[in-house]
């Protein structure tokens, strides 16, 4: 059993709804690289890793799988509104909110907590800059929680 549904059962909470897709931008089915015996690093990106950088070492360390991928519009579909929306997906946060446009325009969301990795956004041509002008011109103001090195850091973006 994943350890997240371990922890909602053993903790008896029944304000939880676990859903089992990756997040991104559109429907589709990708491959997600993730570390065996560490369930906190799963991503969709190409050059994550937060041990080995080497392409050759990492293909023997990680491994892929084939998921599924939703957008936050088709999850919040049918939802007036959330409380908190956090993204920990190793550098795809750019490509999840680009899947939340309806919902960012119905400010569905009240915060967003996300945590930034800046390598990883950079393995796809994006910058940690490009999250926070979108949030913002959607009516979320910014503040630094925690983190300040290269590797990551969490932002907490409140509905103005």
């Amino acid at each position: 059993m994943p350890i997240i549904l371990e922890n909602i059962r053993i903790n008896h909470l029944l304000n939880i709804t676990l859903f089992p897709f990756a997040i991104g931008e559109q429907n589709e089915t990708k491959k997600m690289q993730t570390e065996p015996g560490n369930t906190a690093v799963g991503t969709l990106t190409n050059d994550f890793s937060t041990k080995v950088r080497a392409k050759k070492i990492r293909k023997i360390f990680y491994k892929k799988e084939i998921v599924e991928v939703t957008t936050i519009d088709d999850l919040l579909e049918n939802v007036d509104e959330v409380k908190l929306i956090k993204l920990d997906i190793e550098g795809f946060e750019l490509n999840a909110l680009k899947g939340a446009r309806k919902s960012l325009a119905n400010r569905k969301a009240q915060y967003f907590l996300i945590e930034i990795h800046p390598r990883s956004l950079l393995s796809l041509s994006q910058t940690p800059e490009e999250i926070n002008h979108l949030l913002e011109a959607a009516g979320y103001k910014c503040d630094f929680i925690s983190g300040s090195n290269e590797v990551s850091y969490h932002l907490l973006f409140s509905r103005v």
